[in-house]
């Protein structure tokens, strides 16, 4: 991918998007990030005609992104009888190449998810594809002559840059959450099972990557999904002598359990299948000979860090967001925790309230299994830490607080607003405990009669303060200045012991976004321009695992997964 490439492509599809809306063309800022906003343009634009060059430039970017590719034949199989044969397989199923279909788990529209912040499949895999995927399945609907298809109906078409056969769009029954299916329900995902096999034979494909369908948003109970799917293929292979072999493609702990179980019950034979969990030989030689251990850690660190109530930290969850603030629910505008960020409260006691709760709640988060994990892949190494994240989560897992640096602050600190001198930020604790005994899950309202007394102030000029967070230009770095002197010298020290002894240094970079690239991944990526060689980057990211720009394959490697899913399998191999 080329810098200009991804420059022009964004440029006329946001002119495009502007002219659309009625509103002038513009120019871009060289400096804003430009890939996350070519997926985004892409998710809302309508399957229409792009100017010429245009479509080609697209895909040169997204083609110079699939690297670390895995092959069907190295995804182990096993035979259910002479010619058919089952795999379970962990990891982004738009990695698998060869001839092969992959599952689209779509809806009924066929055109893909239009919602940019949606972190579905049918989102990831149109990404991943490029655009003439979808102007495919507008096409085949036109030929029809209809706006959508019915459930359990699937739709073929090529894969677009992906290395594969192609794609199999069809759209599994949708639940409302928490109601268990009807029987029509689990016939419909029975049919779209069935019906995309029948579909994959009758193409002449040989093997085909199922997802957990319905599973997602759609709501459908993972147990029960587990087993139709199994039931289904075993009927089909029954029924059918063509040669077939079924990856079912999982995502979560519980699907693995879910599977797991089906397959003893469907397949005592086979059992226990062991899951695939493929990962970079560059990345685990990496991380195995390094002599020390650069960790940089984003967002998506938190998210997996799956605590009390089986669920990660993630700021883009309404789930977690309904099952610590219920009483927040009635406000349209707080949906999740992301939403808070910014957000104009009309009541200062509810505002505090929830101050409050979130503090307790985060910062009581507890030890989890992906820092513990870390924590292991790690071992006796020298170690040093910088996230983004300002949940203390490192300090709560028992990392030592002289190695971590949280660049963006921490919600243990309050600071005046103003601020009214550089000195002026306090510990949140006492406040926090002092206020939860008087505070109601189901009601977060500081007591009116005891506002004075619970709800702090700054204590130099009496004015108002918040989290020690970076929300402005009001934040106070001053409490970070240490920890940042001991990274950079920690960071120093590695890499020249690394120049003396012929050894190297590994960043170990998780769940970094583009938030704030600034903080976590362009650092991550300078010191690999600076000390080529000596410092490797195995960069940890579901969504980007890209670079920003160039880096030498022998130095930097990006692993499109999750950081849990990435730290188990280390510790595996």
């Amino acid at each position: 991918m080329t810098n200009d490439s991804l420059h022009t492509a964004v440029q006329v599809l946001f002119n495009e998007a502007l002219v659309r809306d009625g509103r002038e063309p513009r120019t871009l800022p060289q400096d804003i990030n430009k890939r996350p906003l070519l997926d985004r343009l892409l998710c809302l634009r309508q399957p229409l005609p792009f100017a010429p060059g245009v479509l080609e430039q697209i895909e040169e970017i997204l083609r110079s992104e699939h690297h670390e590719n895995i092959s069907l034949n190295d995804v182990p199989a096993y035979s259910v009888n002479d010619t058919q044969s089952i795999s379970l397989y962990r990891g982004d199923l738009t990695l698998i190449t060869d001839d092969l279909l992959l599952v689209n788990p779509a809806n009924t529209k066929m055109l893909g998810c239009f919602v940019p912040t949606h972190k579905c499949l049918d989102n990831i895999i149109h990404s991943r594809a490029g655009p003439q995927v979808r102007a495919e399945c507008a096409a085949i609907l036109q030929d029809r002559g209809v706006d959508e298809v019915d459930t359990a109906v699937p739709l073929l078409t090529g894969a677009g840059v992906l290395d594969v056969r192609g794609i199999v769009h069809v759209a599994g029954p949708a639940l409302e959450r928490r109601r268990p299916p009807t029987s029509q329900e689990r016939q419909s995902l029975w049919d779209t099972y069935t019906n995309s096999l029948n579909v994959a034979a009758k193409s002449g494909a040989t093997a085909v990557a199922f997802p957990c369908i319905s599973t997602g948003i759609f709501a459908f109970p993972v147990d029960d999904a587990a087993n139709i799917a199994l039931d289904a293929a075993a009927a089909w292979f029954s029924r059918n002598s063509a040669p077939m072999r079924v990856i079912f493609v999982l995502w979560t702990d519980q699907d693995e359990k879910s599977y797991a179980s089906a397959v003893e019950r469907v397949f005592p034979s086979l059992a226990p299948v062991p899951v695939f969990r493929p990962l970079p030989a560059r990345a685990l030689k990496w991380i195995k000979e390094a002599q020390t251990v650069i960790v940089h850690a984003g967002a998506g660190m938190s998210v997996d860090a799956v605590g009390k109530l089986g669920l990660g930290l993630d700021y883009t969850s309404t789930e977690l967001f309904e099952r610590l603030y219920p009483s927040l629910e009635d406000d349209e505008d707080l949906t999740r925790l992301y939403e808070t960020i910014g957000h104009e409260w009309e009541d200062e006691l509810v505002k505090w309230g929830f101050i409050f709760s979130h503090a307790h709640n985060v910062l009581n988060w507890g030890k989890t299994p992906v820092y513990a994990n870390l924590e292991s892949v790690i071992g006796d190494r020298p170690y040093t830490i910088m996230t983004s994240n300002a949940d203390q989560l490192f300090v709560q897992s028992g990392f030592d607080p002289n190695h971590v640096f949280t660049r963006q602050g921490n919600y243990a600190r309050f600071q005046c607003l103003k601020p009214c001198s550089q000195e002026s930020y306090f510990d949140a604790a006492p406040w926090v405990d002092r206020a939860m005994p008087h505070l109601d899950p189901l009601d977060l309202y500081v007591p009116e009669e005891l506002q004075s007394d619970l709800i702090p102030v700054c204590p130099k000029c009496g004015g108002e303060v918040f989290f020690n967070v970076r929300g402005g230009d009001w934040f106070l770095e001053k409490p970070y200045h240490d920890a940042e002197k001991r990274y950079s010298a920690d960071v120093g020290r590695f890499v020249e012991e690394a120049k003396k002894e012929g050894g190297t240094v590994v960043i170990l970079e998780i769940g970094a976004g583009f938030n704030t690239p600034s903080v976590v991944r362009w650092p991550s990526e300078r010191l690999v321009l600076e000390h080529g060689g000596v410092v490797k980057l195995v960069r940890v990211n579901v969504d980007h695992p890209e670079f920003a720009q160039p880096l030498p394959p022998d130095s930097a490697v990006g692993v499109r997964v999750s950081g849990g899913d990435f730290l188990r399998a280390v510790l595996h191999e």
